[in-house]
């Protein structure tokens, strides 16, 4: 089954949440990634971090909320985002 990705914004300008079609993790919990080091372990985690101009993640059920830096901008990373979670759909 193709994975579906919707989008929303926040009130912060720098960070998205992406809600996917199924649990990242179990209800009730959460994984954060302040940083790229402490994604390492995951691979969507170190995947994400590889795109220029993430600065932190958070994981909660089935969104993923995405920090970017602020002098970077959404239009030039939304694809990226998009077609990494994608490529990770079989870890999901």
């Amino acid at each position: 089954m193709t994975l579906k990705i919707n989008m929303a914004p926040t009130r912060s300008d720098n960070l998205v949440t992406f809600t996917l079609d199924r649990e990242l993790v179990p209800p009730g919990t959460g994984m954060s990634f302040a940083n790229a080091s402490a994604g390492e372990g995951h691979p969507l985690a170190r995947a994400l971090f590889r795109i220029r101009g993430i600065k932190s993640l958070w994981f909660l059920g089935n969104d993923i909320q995405v920090t970017k830096d602020p002098r970077s901008r959404w239009s030039s990373i939304i694809a990226q985002i998009l077609e990494t979670i994608r490529a990770h759909e079989s870890i999901l």
